[in-house]
């Protein structure tokens, strides 16, 4: 031992480069060699350079969740490599053996961490954890409480028909994912913080809120595959991140003061003790508060770190994926107008949508709107990130397949929601598959929401307000593509879709009774 030692001193002493680089050299094979030979997951196929390395999960992030059907078909699998350690699941049935709770296969910490969620509801990994947490949120966000707050969504969805006819009146197109947008943060704000920014009721004054989460979801390509990227860009200045990274800071920045001034507000106020009533934040900082001692001891006392990173998931995902949503929906409107006069046929059947008595409520289940804004979800999954999962350490089964411990696995959203198996030709806009027995059976299979104890806490709120907004304009208008050949499918991939285009409509008032 000892002569290979010296011999080893000798050679690195009289050929220092040449050794150096020899080694290095040496453990560059070996590391290929274990990827692709000998590592828990290599025997199943993808690219290479994903077995080697994030960096080709880099390069095609922005084609990723178009790219994933091709490469199951390429490789004739229903599970693929798309990284080191990290599978994709491409069978909808099998989509349920990750998301459901059976598996135990928890949500993987590092991917939520590098987006800057930590403390929030989404990325906690703790079952018992985030069932207490969903305990406290849950009352906010129920039936029960929407239906309490639902005059508060009447006038936003009021807001949003009275920016389209101000359109109307200067003859002019309407962006309508940012007037969305308006409409569902304002929403979210009052829910999760309690204040109403009222950016649908100044819709013709700029909104830099929208574009800080425009640039914001422009960063999700480098933050999630650059550890600490996310919580280094709020310390350096600006003019160093440049303006991409500034708007994601912009929007980080602004979070964590809303949530501080909520908190602060509640504290000031003290408990109301009606739950529906209640702010997330409220939630999250009653069982904090002390009436013997004052606000600034209080708030010293908070748990901040979590408040904050609640308010940051809830806000972004309670703004950006309804509006992309409702935007899809409105295209469908467009191109399939011989639904629309069944949608407004069964709403006026209700009673005459201007007089003060029309049930909203009641407008919001009709069967045609339902099935309508239900395909609409579907066909238009906003989310398109893998939502990664870790294995146990016994491991798990997925479909025929025994899944190592400590793997990376996920499914994609909209390639589950496009499944042939189990919605006939899956690319062709049909709300009648929802109609009947059949229509109910597949509501199990439609996970747009994901599913599982994890499923998108918001879910109720975010059906709701599609399905108001969308009877309201209905009654209200029709509605004409400004640009004919715009593509719903011209969208890069920034974990939720972004058109390269806004969708521009051309709205004329109709008559409420034609």
């Amino acid at each position: 031992m000892g002569s290979f030692h010296a011999l080893g001193t000798n050679l690195l002493l009289t050929y220092p480069r040449t050794t150096v680089l020899g080694t290095t050299i040496s453990l560059v094979f070996i590391y290929i060699a274990y990827q692709l030979v000998w590592h828990p997951v290599a025997r199943f196929p993808g690219p290479r350079l994903a077995a080697l390395s994030n960096v080709w999960r880099f390069i095609h992030q922005e084609e990723m969740a178009a790219l994933l059907p091709r490469l199951h078909e390429q490789y004739k699998s229903p599970i693929i490599r798309i990284g080191p350690n990290h599978l994709h699941v491409g069978d909808s049935r099998h989509h349920h053996d990750i998301y459901r709770n059976q598996n135990k296969i928890l949500k993987d910490p590092a991917f939520y961490l590098r987006m800057g969620l930590a403390g929030s509801i989404v990325s906690e990994t703790d079952p018992r954890r985030h069932q207490a947490l969903a305990a406290l949120m849950t009352p906010v966000l129920n039936q029960k409480a929407i239906d309490q707050r639902f005059d508060i969504l009447v006038s936003k969805a009021d807001m949003t028909g009275r920016a389209i006819y101000d359109a109307v009146e200067r003859d002019e197109p309407v962006g309508v994912q940012k007037l969305f947008a308006r409409a569902t943060w304002d929403i979210i704000s009052i829910i999760c913080l309690g204040t109403d920014p009222r950016l649908t009721d100044n819709f013709r004054e700029k909104a830099l809120v929208l574009d800080e989460i425009e640039m914001f979801m422009k960063t999700i390509k480098y933050v999630t595959l650059i550890p600490g990227l996310c919580d280094l860009v709020l310390v350096l200045p600006e003019w160093l991140i440049g303006p991409v990274l500034s708007g994601y800071a912009r929007f980080r920045k602004r979070t964590v003061n809303l949530a501080l001034e909520a908190a602060k507000n509640f504290l000031a106020r003290g408990s109301s003790g009606d739950s529906e009533q209640q702010s997330i934040i409220d939630r999250l900082v009653e069982p904090h508060l002390s009436k013997d001692v004052d606000l600034e001891t209080n708030l010293k006392a908070l748990p901040l770190t979590e408040i904050v990173g609640h308010s940051y998931v809830l806000l972004l995902a309670g703004t950006e994926t309804t509006a992309l949503t409702l935007t899809g929906i409105m295209y469908h409107l467009c191109k399939h107008t011989e639904y629309k006069r069944q949608i407004r046929k069964e709403l006026r059947e209700l009673g005459d949508p201007d007089g003060p008595e029309y049930p909203w409520e009641k407008a919001v289940r009709t069967p045609s709107l339902d099935n309508f804004a239900k395909e609409g979800l579907r066909m238009g999954s906003p989310v398109t990130a893998v939502l990664p999962r870790v294995t146990p350490r016994d491991g798990a089964r997925i479909g025929d397949d025994h899944i190592p411990a400590n793997v990376v696995v996920g499914g994609n959203i909209g390639m589950a929601n496009h499944d042939p198996a189990i919605f006939s030709e899956p690319n062709r806009f049909a709300p009648e598959r929802w109609e009947g027995e059949a229509g109910k059976s597949l509501n199990q299979h439609m996970v747009s929401y994901t599913e599982g104890s994890r499923r998108c806490i918001g879910r109720s709120l975010a059906d709701i307000q599609i399905r108001l907004i969308l009877a309201k304009l209905v009654l209200a208008f029709d509605f004409d593509l400004d640009n004919p050949t715009w593509d719903i499918d011209d969208w890069e991939d920034r974990s939720t879709k972004a058109f390269r285009t806004p969708l521009m409509l051309r709205a004329s008032k109709i008559n409420s009774h034609a």
